[in-house]
Parts: structure tokens; C-alpha cells; sequence
């Protein structure tokens, strides 16, 4: 698990900040978890043991969105892992139009763009044209959501990656024995 963690601070170039917090193993553990790297794992996985898959998992998503240290200067650039390495954005929010259907203050969209309208008030335009589920965005709308989506390239526009819908997520339920 360290080494994981220690692979994943060396490719957001922390490096040099891990090296001047103490450096293997206790400097790179350290930067991971002021970098958010750790964030939902479970506290009883231990350092030094293997890293399961699903710990590995969850490593690289807390990667995503994390800012890339500039290799020199060991300093946050404005590029996150997904921005630089896979040319995508990450962005939480919520569905405000797909097509002609909107909510609230979002302009009807031309046929298979969508729009959501992240948690600062901006509204992200996406074209969903070559998503394989296409059908299944009107369900979205109005509702909280995670998309991933390239970067439009000069003069194009957004396209939509992975559309994953907050709503899905689990919910734990307390049942009390009086109550059964």
C-alpha cells in the first residue's frame, strides 16, 4: 500500500516535497494524505500490507482532481492528473439541460448537447453525440450528477466521457429489532 501510495505522489511530481517532509516511507504517506490521495480508504488498511485492487481504485480516483505539482519546482500548477494526462475534466453538479428541455436559467441546447451547472454557478456545455448511452440522459435532468468530459479542442465543444448520477449512490438504513 505505501508503494502505491508512493507511485501516485511521484506521478502528481510531488517528489520534492515528500523528499523535505522526510522521504520514504513516512514523507510520501504524509504528502499523500495532505494531497487528499487517501481520502476513503479504510483506516484499517494497514501500510505496509498488499494494496487490494479496491484500494488501488480508490487511490487513483482521490488522483484525479488533484493539482500536479510543476517537476522543478515541486509547486501546484492550475493542471489536474485528469487535465494533463487524459485531457478530460471532472466536474460534480447538476444536469440543468438536455436539448430542449432545461431547468431554471439554462438556454435550450441544440440536438445531443446537455449542460450542468457546477457547484460555483458556471454551466459546462456538453456534446453527447458519441456517448454510447445516449438514451438515458433525460432521466438526469434536474438531478445531481458527476461528468467526465474531454476538453473541446479549439472551436468544438465538451464531449461527454462517463455521465454518473449521484442518485445512484448507496444509502445505509438503521432498522432498529423493536421495529422488525
Amino acid at each position: 500500500y505505501e508503494q502505491a501510495v508512493k507511485m501516485v505522489v511521484c506521478a502528481l511530481n510531488y517528489t520534492l516535497s515528500a523528499e523535505a517532509a522526510g522521504g520514504w516511507p513516512n514523507g510520501y504517506f504524509n504528502q499523500a494524505v495532505i494531497l487528499g490521495v487517501t481520502k476513503n480508504v479504510s483506516a484499517t488498511t494497514v501500510r505496509t500490507a498488499p494494496a487490494p485492487r479496491g484500494v488501488v481504485c480508490q487511490l487513483m480516483y482521490n488522483t484525479l482532481d488533484i493539482k500536479v505539482a510543476d517537476i522543478n519546482k515541486g509547486t501546484p500548477t492550475d493542471e489536474t492528473f485528469l487535465n494533463k494526462f487524459m485531457g478530460m475534466e471532472m466536474k460534480k453538479g447538476k444536469v440543468v439541460g438536455v436539448e430542449e428541455d432545461v431547468v431554471g436559467d439554462c438556454p435550450t441546447l441544440a440536438k445531443d448537447e446537455m449542460a450542468i451547472q457546477a457547484k460555483n454557478g458556471d454551466i459546462i456545455y456538453i456534446d453527447f453525440a458519441d456517448y454510447g448511452e445516449r438514451s438515458d440522459i433525460s432521466p438526469y435532468l434536474g438531478q445531481e450528477a458527476v461528468v467526465f468530459y474531454k476538453l473541446a479542442s479549439s472551436g468544438g465543444m465538451n464531449e461527454l466521457v462517463v455521465l454518473d448520477s449521484e442518485i445512484t449512490k448507496n444509502k445505509t438504513t438503521e432498522i432498529k429489532s423493536e421495529f422488525i
